[in-house]
């Protein structure tokens, strides 16, 4: 009786009002005048907090959307507005540019102010009118999700038995291969390198090619490895292929000095792991709170290495630039990369900079925008923040921001009602999928999902859905066809070695 109790009990929305009665109390000297808005603003939210939670099904796969969107935007919206008030060398406050000026161990604030102009506008007004933004797509997401019902899931798909146990093996080697060949091409011609004009031109779009491998099929390839050998219980495979993707993304990182990739793999393994039923052994949860921690103490070094990549120097040697640019202070180090996680993704920071740009909703150049090369993100960055276009950098506009720009406040309300169409229609449609790569497409689904709340950058997420659905379907045929054939050629070459 009392672990039902337990369960009925509104944890979800209790921690939301807990952190917003420590939030608002800690900040609400900084908003003289607009205290009540404040307050009411806040309580609407775990209001709204409180429909989503009476919704969940309790079920991992199936909530998982809901955490997804419910995390991202609480941390990048809520929790951020309480760490830009009670920080005053926060850039924001200071009415700059976030992208440019996001907190980090190696910049300064004369590089910030360097960097980005500064504007004088009320600041506390802004930053109300943005929570009250945010709120509105809060109230889209939330109603929307309370009011559809969830299309009814009879069972959900789980990683399919194999017909050869060859298939793990085979598929291994050829992650292996292909993750020696790309790093290499990558290395070479600089491909994705982060704020680096691109020197060498390759014929046949190969640049593009061999980076959408990279970030999208080779991803794709290991996850199928780590699915599969944790079907046919091959544990050595899975642990090396676990391996092999964070050992791609740190390799990826030394190369693109891309922060956000390093922190990918472990993304990809937990949705894995969550949607496809994968039961994990006490010291494997040991083992990634390990690694996680080892990612936590690595992030702030990576501007160091960022800066020197971008100088010139190659990858390997930026690791002992960076190396010897900070202290090792562990809790110093992980309380700093905790901050840039939450400061990383595009939130209420995008807003407030909008509106203080004077920022305004594209109206009848809506279509040429989003037809055009950098679509909304270069609108932001060029028209609005006046950024020049030569600058090798483009700002996010996060959710809320992208559909203000595009539709204005209307276009944030129905931001929310898209998002919780995509949990209550497009999702259990994905759970119940049969096909041989199903453990790939909901992870693929969910990192859609997740780039498109934090970053915001929709309008140009066409060739990442391309290169997705292009990595299930070959992923798709391979499985069902050749691996037939790999099986019968097997057969017959043990059959033969069997006579002799």
């Amino acid at each position: 009786m009392q672990s039902c109790k337990m369960k009925k009990f509104p944890w979800v929305s209790a921690c939301a009002f807990l952190s917003m009665v420590i939030g608002y109390t800690a900040t609400v000297n900084e908003f003289p005048g607009y205290e009540y808005r404040y307050a009411c603003l806040l309580i609407v939210t775990v209001l709204l907090i409180r429909l989503v939670e009476m919704r969940f099904v309790h079920v991992p796969s199936v909530d998982i959307p809901l955490w997804i969107s419910g995390l991202v935007i609480f941390s990048s919206y809520y929790l951020k507005f309480f760490l830009i008030a009670v920080d005053p060398s926060s850039p924001v406050r200071m009415g700059m540019l976030t992208t440019l000026t996001v907190p980090d161990p190696f910049i300064s604030l004369a590089l910030v102010k360097a960097l980005a102009p500064t504007l004088i506008f009320d600041w506390s007004a802004t930053q109300i009118i943005s929570l009250s933004l945010c709120t509105l797509g809060v109230v889209g997401w939330s109603l929307t999700v309370f009011l559809i019902p969830t299309l009814k899931i009879n069972n959900i798909s789980k990683i399919s038995t194999l017909k050869t146990s060859f298939l793990v093996e085979v598929t291994f080697v050829i992650a292996i291969l292909l993750s020696i060949v790309i790093a290499w091409a990558s290395y070479k011609y600089d491909i994705g390198v982060m704020g680096k004009n691109v020197s060498d031109i390759l014929p046949m779009h190969l640049r593009g090619i061999i980076f959408h491998l990279n970030n999208y099929f080779l991803p794709g390839l290991i996850l199928m490895v780590i699915a599969l050998a944790y079907k046919s219980t091959k544990n050595l495979i899975l642990v090396l292929g676990v391996v092999l993707l964070f050992m791609n993304g740190f390799i990826n990182f030394v190369i693109t000095s891309s922060k956000s990739v390093i922190l990918w793999p472990a993304l990809l393994v937990l949705f894995l792991v969550v949607t496809s039923g994968i039961k994990i052994g006490y010291r494997y949860i040991v083992g990634a709170f390990s690694g996680m921690l080892a990612i936590l103490l690595f992030l702030p070094y990576m501007h160091a290495i960022r800066a020197a990549r971008i100088a010139g120097t190659g990858g390997w040697e930026s690791l002992l630039v960076a190396a010897s640019s900070a202290k090792f202070e562990p809790f110093t180090l992980i309380i700093k990369s905790i901050t840039w996680i939450i400061y990383r993704l595009p939130g209420i920071d995008i807003v407030a900079a909008i509106f203080g740009h004077h920022g305004a909703p594209l109206g009848n150049r809506v279509f040429e925008v989003l037809m055009s090369k950098n679509g909304v993100s270069g609108y932001l960055t060029n028209d609005i923040f006046l950024i020049p276009a030569s600058y090798p950098h483009m700002n996010a506009p996060g959710y809320w921001g992208w559909w203000y720009l595009v539709l204005g406040l209307p276009g944030v309300l129905l931001g929310g009602v898209f998002l919780g169409l995509f949990i209550r229609l497009l999702w259990p449609l994905v759970l119940i999928s049969r096909l041989e790569t199903a453990p790939l497409l909901k992870v693929y689904t969910l990192m859609i999902l997740f780039t498109a709340v934090s970053e915001g950058t929709i309008d140009s997420m066409f060739k990442i859905v391309i290169a997705m659905l292009g990595t299930i379907i070959f992923l798709e045929l391979y499985i069902k066809y050749f691996t037939l054939w790999c099986d019968k050629t097997f057969f017959q070459i043990t059959k033969v070695f069997g006579t002799k």
